[in-house]
C-alpha cells in the first residue's frame, strides 16, 4: 500500500504579487477584473500543489464567471436594498425565492469548476443534476428549518454525500461512506466548545471592561480608550470564543468527510488538528489586523499549505494504472465537456 501526500509548492512573496495586482486592477476597472483575479488565484494554487509528483490545473474562462458575476450581483444587491424599498412581506419572499435556488446554484458551481479542473491533463467531472440536488438538498434543508438547525447535521451530511458522489475524476466516480450520526457528534461538541470558550472570553472582556473603567475613576474619560475598547472586547471575544469551536468543528469535519471518500480503490485521509488550525486561524487575523491587510497572502498561504499537505491518498496498487483507465474510459465520453455550462455564479 503505497501513500501518497498532498504538497503545496507556493510561497506567500510569489502570491502576493499575484494578490496585490489582481486587487489594484479590480479597484481600478470597478470589480470587472475580479473574474480574472479569481482564475489566477485558483491557477496558482492549484499548479502548485502536486499529488505524485504531479500538479493540478484551472483551466476557466473568465469571460463566463463575468457573465455569473453581472447576474448575480444585481440580484444582490436588489436583496441588501429591499430593506430601504420594499415592504416586509416582499423581502420574505425575496428570502424564500434565493433560498429556492441554492440547490442549483450548487449543481451548477460545481459542474463549473470541476470541469474547469485537471490532474494529469484529465479533467473532473460532476454529474449531479438540479432535480436530484432539490430532491436531496430541498427536502433536508426543509426539515433543518422545520426544527430550526437542529437537523443541520443532517442537511450537512446528505449535501457533502451529495456533492463527493457524484463527483467523478475521468469516469471514475468518488463514494463517501459517512454517517450522518457522526455529524451530530461532531456539531455537538463543536457547540460545547464554543459554550466554554465564549464564557471564558465574555469573562476576559469584562474583566477588562472593569479594569478600565476604575482606572480612570476621578479623571475625565478618555474619548480615545473609549472608542478602542468595545473593538478590544469583541476582539477578544472572536479569538477566545468563536475560532476555536470554528476550528474544532472544520478540523473534525474535513477529517471525517475526506477520511470517508475513496475513489476506485484510492482512500482519501486528512489529518487536521484543531489545536494547530486554532493557532493558525489566530495569528492570521491578527497578523491581517496588524499589518492593514497587507500579510491577507502570507496568511493565505499558510492555512492553505497546512490543509492541503495534511491530506493523504491510499493507493493499494499503482496511480499510473489507475489514471491510464480513467483516461482510457473518458474518450468515449469527451463530447460531453462541450456542454459545460456558460458562467460560474461563484466568488
Amino acid at each position: 500500500m503505497d501513500t501518497q501526500r498532498l504538497q503545496f509548492r507556493g510561497n506567500s512573496s510569489e502570491y502576493f504579487r499575484v494578490w496585490i495586482v489582481n486587487l489594484l486592477l479590480s479597484i481600478v476597472t470597478l470589480g470587472i477584473y475580479s473574474a480574472w483575479g479569481k482564475v489566477r488565484r485558483k491557477k496558482y494554487f492549484y499548479l502548485n500543489t502536486t499529488l505524485d509528483g504531479h500538479n493540478f490545473d484551472f483551466h476557466a474562462n473568465p469571460v463566463k464567471i463575468l457573465k455569473g458575476r453581472l447576474i448575480v450581483v444585481p440580484l444582490l444587491a436588489l436583496y441588501l436594498g429591499s430593506n430601504y424599498f420594499l415592504p416586509a412581506r416582499a423581502q420574505y419572499v425575496l428570502l424564500v425565492l434565493i433560498a429556492l435556488s441554492l440547490p442549483w446554484v450548487i449543481v451548477r458551481s460545481q459542474i463549473f469548476n470541476l470541469r474547469n479542473t485537471s490532474y494529469r491533463n484529465l479533467r473532473f467531472d460532476f454529474a449531479g443534476r438540479s432535480k436530484e440536488a432539490y430532491k436531496v438538498l430541498g427536502s433536508y434543508g426543509l426539515l433543518a428549518a422545520i426544527t430550526v438547525g437542529l437537523a443541520y447535521p443532517l442537511l450537512d451530511c446528505k449535501r457533502r454525500e451529495f456533492i463527493i458522489g457524484n463527483t467523478a475524476f475521468g469516469k471514475a466516480r468518488f463514494r463517501f461512506s459517512g454517517a450522518p450520526g457522526e455529524f451530530f457528534t461532531i456539531y455537538l461538541k463543536a457547540l460545547g466548545i464554543y459554550i466554554l470558550t465564549f464564557g471564558a472570553a465574555s469573562i476576559m472582556a469584562g474583566a477588562l471592561a472593569v479594569v478600565a473603567v476604575f482606572s480612570r475613576q476621578g479623571s475625565q474619560p478618555d474619548p480615545q480608550a473609549a472608542v478602542i475598547l468595545p473593538f478590544v472586547i469583541s476582539g477578544i471575544v472572536i479569538l477566545v470564543g468563536y475560532v476555536p469551536a470554528f476550528a474544532y468543528l472544520q478540523s473534525r469535519l474535513t477529517n471525517y468527510t475526506l477520511s470517508n471518500a475513496a475513489i476506485g480503490n484510492n482512500r482519501l485521509s486528512c489529518e487536521l488538528r484543531a489545536s494547530e488550525l486554532t493557532w493558525i486561524y489566530m495569528s492570521n487575523l491578527l497578523s491581517i489586523v496588524i499589518s492593514l491587510g497587507f500579510l491577507i497572502p502570507w496568511a493565505t498561504v499558510r492555512a492553505a499549505r497546512y490543509q492541503i499537505e495534511c491530506t493523504r491518498l491510499a493507493i493499494p496498487e499503482s496511480l499510473d494504472g489507475f489514471i491510464g483507465d480513467s483516461v482510457h474510459a473518458q474518450a468515449a465520453t469527451a463530447e460531453e465537456f462541450a456542454d459545460m455550462f456558460d458562467f460560474d455564479v461563484g466568488f
